[in-house]
């Protein structure tokens, strides 16, 4: 819609304003803006969605059998206003929040603040493959939400790899005032007798996508988060004592808009997001670092070294929309205990998480939007005259509401959101 300029009346060479005619254009506005309040629980929605995917492949060398969990959990809530919520495993240790945000912290474990969190644990045996699925789930007819995590584990025998895929997905989608929660998280962990030297070779796909619609639509609504680290702990093989612990390989994207990595290819288009590669661990022959960084639309950082040194990167001041080559495909050699030969226990963690979170300002929130715009409209009709004389010259009689297209959007924090 499209709001005509205040008419001007000239009696003789003086003009003047007609203020019925501004308070009709007020009113019509305030009455506009008020219809798009009432409609504001079904004429906007944000839908956040992610999706990592790791497949990997570990050679610890030795002839031990290793014990191999997979372990999962998921978490989804929604506020359409009231919470409703979900949580896999339910037994929950004291302090947990039902509407709160988890993250993947150390060793690949689920925290929710600084409290660790029970995750549902399934044994893998050596012969046959293994499925874990599971799914926590706020369904609609309001705000909905879904998080789900699947392990694959193949078969495995003493002396071989231990191969398998991690999956988690999920979607928050906020349709009325309020928000949306999903988090999921995967991974396997096998333990073993050996030497502490071997090879891994990960695979990491990723998706996110945020999307908006509706007339006040914004992606700053919406977020998504993802995790993909490759954890290990070393201890003695006859009293257990921790020697070492360290991180591998670790992946970590948050932001809005869209994000892929797929095919060795990575393609973003985001007005905020952080995308990195980490692999600086001092046990491993490979080292290298990929750093993406989009601020306010614009490639802010955009960094990478060792064996990323080579791609071809946005440049600085670049559109936060661009696709670049970027392998999916690492492989790292590993000595965890440089200079020992004898066995020790080696404890590797694959890990996979994602978040998303979707938001919807509330019909108070439009409401105040709605009398910040009226008080402007009321201030510009109080303009002065001219230069004084009481006369006017008609410079800077402009119209009351000069304003083109559908009514403008102000982003409102959620003090909700997460950090």
């Amino acid at each position: 819609m499209k709001f005509r300029p205040t008419t001007l009346h000239r009696d003789g060479p003086n003009p003047r304003v007609d203020r019925k005619a501004e308070m009709k254009h007020l009113l019509a506005t305030a009455c506009l803006g008020l219809a798009a309040l009432c409609h504001v629980p079904t004429a906007l929605a944000v839908v956040v969605m992610y999706d990592v995917r790791k497949e990997f492949r570990l050679l610890p060398g030795g002839n031990v059998l290793p014990t191999v969990n997979a372990r999962t959990f998921q978490h989804a809530w929604v506020h359409d206003p009231g919470l409703r919520s979900d949580v896999k495993p339910l037994g929950q240790p004291a302090g947990f929040v039902a509407d709160g945000f988890e993250v993947v912290g150390v060793g690949g474990k689920v925290f929710q603040g600084g409290l660790a969190l029970n995750e549902v644990v399934t044994p893998v045996p050596g012969a046959g493959a293994v499925v874990a699925r599971s799914t926590a789930k706020v369904d609609k007819p309001m705000n909905a939400a879904s998080a789900s995590s699947e392990v694959t584990v193949n078969d495995f025998v003493a002396g071989g790899g231990v191969t398998g895929a991690l999956h988690v997905f999920g979607t928050a989608d906020a349709a009325v005032a309020k928000d949306a929660y999903a988090f999921s998280s995967a991974r396997v962990t096998a333990q073993g007798a050996n030497k502490g030297r071997g090879g891994v070779m990960v695979r990491p796909e990723v998706r996110t996508v945020t999307a908006v619609r509706g007339v006040f639509a914004t992606p700053a609504l919406g977020s998504w988060t993802f995790w993909d680290p490759i954890y290990f702990e070393t201890s003695d093989i006859d009293t257990g004592n921790l020697l070492g612990a360290g991180t591998l390989l670790n992946i970590f994207g948050e932001g809005d808009g869209m994000l892929s990595w797929t095919n060795d290819s990575l393609s973003l288009d985001a007005l905020n997001a952080v995308f990195d590669i980490d692999i600086d661990s001092p046990f491993t022959a490979e080292q290298g670092t990929l750093r993406l960084d989009v601020v306010g639309g614009v490639v802010t950082t955009a960094f990478a070294s060792g064996i990323f040194s080579s791609l071809v990167l946005p440049s600085l001041g670049h559109a936060g929309a661009f696709v670049m080559a970027l392998r999916n495909d690492i492989a790292l050699n590993y000595d965890l205990a440089p200079g020992q030969s004898g066995d020790m226990q080696v404890m590797f963690d694959f890990s996979g998480g994602g978040r998303a979170f979707a938001a919807v300002a509330e019909p108070g929130s439009w409401a105040l939007v709605l009398i910040g715009l009226l008080a402007c409209g009321v201030s510009k009709g109080r303009r002065p005259r001219g230069k004084g004389d009481g006369k006017g010259d008609g410079k800077g009689d402009a119209s009351l509401w000069g304003v083109k297209g559908t009514l403008p959007f102000f982003y409102v924090a959620l003090p909700n959101a997460p950090r």
